[in-house]
C-alpha cells in the first residue's frame, strides 16, 4: 500500500479519536477518555514509524542508494535520538497536577517523559518500559492495571510520575517507604504506605481527585447551590401583617340591687311587661 495514503488515513483517524475524546469528556465519560487516549498513543506511534519510512524511502530514491543499505547504516544514530511522539502529552490536559510538587518544573519534566514513553496498552508493554527505566523496580504491570481499576486515570500519566519522582520506586525515600510517587510528601512529614500497591493506587487516587472535569463539576455544584440560596423566598417590600383581633368573650351584663346589696343576673331579670302584669295583680287582690 502507499505510504503516503496509508499516514493520511491514520490522520484522519486521529482526528476522529480527538474529537470522541472531546465529546467524552463533555459528558464525564472516564473509561472512553482512557481507551481513547491508549488508541491516540497507538496511532502516534504508527505513525511516527510510517513517516520514518517514507522518508528513508524518499532519500533513498534522491540519491540512487537501496533502501535496506541506508536504513541499516542510520540505525544507530536513530536508537539514539529520542522519538518524541505527536499528541503523547495530551492526557495532560485533562489533569491539574501543577500542585503535585514544589519543583517548577516538574510538569515539563512530566511532559518529557510522556514524549518519549509510546503506547502503554497492555501489561507485557509496562512491565517492559519499566524494566527499561529501573530493571530493580517493585513496581509491576500488575499494580498499575490494579489501581487505575479502582481509579481510572490515565496510564502513562501515572507512570511518568512514579518514574521521575522515584525511578519507579527505586531512588529517594520511596525505597524505604514504598511511595513510588512521594504522595503526600512535603519535606517535614513522610507519608509510609504498607504495601507497593497500596503506593502505587495512592498515585491513582490523587490524579483523581485533581482531574479537571471533576475540579469542573464541583466548581458548578457550588454555582447550583449559591444560585439556590438567591432564589430562596424572601419577604415582600412593604408587606404589612394583619395581627389577629381577639374579640373578647360576651359576659351576661350584672345589675346590682342597690336595697339588698346583691347582684342579680340580667338573665333572671323580668321584662317591664312582667312586672306591670304583677302590679295589676297585686292591687286587684
Amino acid at each position: 500500500m502507499n505510504l503516503e495514503y496509508l499516514i493520511q488515513l491514520l490522520e484522519n483517524k486521529l482526528i476522529f479519536l480527538t474529537n470522541s475524546k472531546a465529546q467524552a469528556f463533555m459528558v464525564g465519560d472516564l473509561n472512553t477518555m482512557n481507551s481513547t487516549d491508549i488508541e491516540i498513543a497507538q496511532v502516534n506511534d504508527t505513525l511516527y514509524k510510517l513517516r520514518l519510512l517514507l522518508s528513508a524511502t524518499q532519500v533513498a530514491a534522491g540519491t540512487n542508494t537501496d533502501i535496506s543499505t541506508m536504513i541499516a547504516a542510520g540505525m544507530t544514530a536513530v536508537k539514539n535520538t529520542p522519538v518524541i511522539y505527536e499528541g503523547a502529552t495530551a492526557c495532560m490536559s485533562a489533569y491539574d497536577i501543577s500542585t503535585y510538587a514544589t519543583d517548577p518544573l516538574h510538569e515539563q519534566k512530566i511532559a518529557n517523559i510522556l514524549q518519549t514513553m509510546g503506547a502503554m496498552s497492555d501489561s507485557s508493554q509496562i512491565d517492559l518500559y519499566i524494566d527499561s527505566k529501573a530493571i530493580s523496580s517493585p513496581v509491576t504491570a500488575m499494580m498499575i492495571l490494579n489501581a487505575v481499576q479502582d481509579y481510572p486515570v490515565d496510564i502513562r500519566l501515572l507512570m511518568a510520575i512514579m518514574e521521575l519522582d522515584s525511578r519507579f520506586g527505586t531512588a529517594g525515600v520511596a525505597v524505604d517507604t514504598m511511595n513510588p510517587g512521594n504522595v503526600g510528601n512535603t519535606g517535614a512529614a513522610i507519608r509510609n504506605y504498607a504495601s507497593w500497591q497500596e503506593g502505587v493506587t495512592a498515585v491513582a487516587e490523587w490524579l483523581s481527585r485533581h482531574r479537571i472535569l471533576n475540579q469542573e463539576i464541583e466548581t458548578k455544584q457550588e454555582q447550583n447551590k449559591e444560585e439556590a440560596k438567591e432564589e430562596t423566598v424572601t419577604p415582600v417590600e412593604n408587606a404589612t401583617s394583619t395581627e389577629e383581633i381577639i374579640t373578647p368573650e360576651t359576659k351576661p351584663q350584672e345589675i346590682v340591687n342597690i336595697e339588698e346589696n346583691t347582684t342579680v343576673p340580667a338573665d333572671n331579670l323580668l321584662s317591664t311587661e312582667k312586672v306591670a302584669d304583677l302590679e295589676k295583680t297585686s292591687k286587684t287582690k
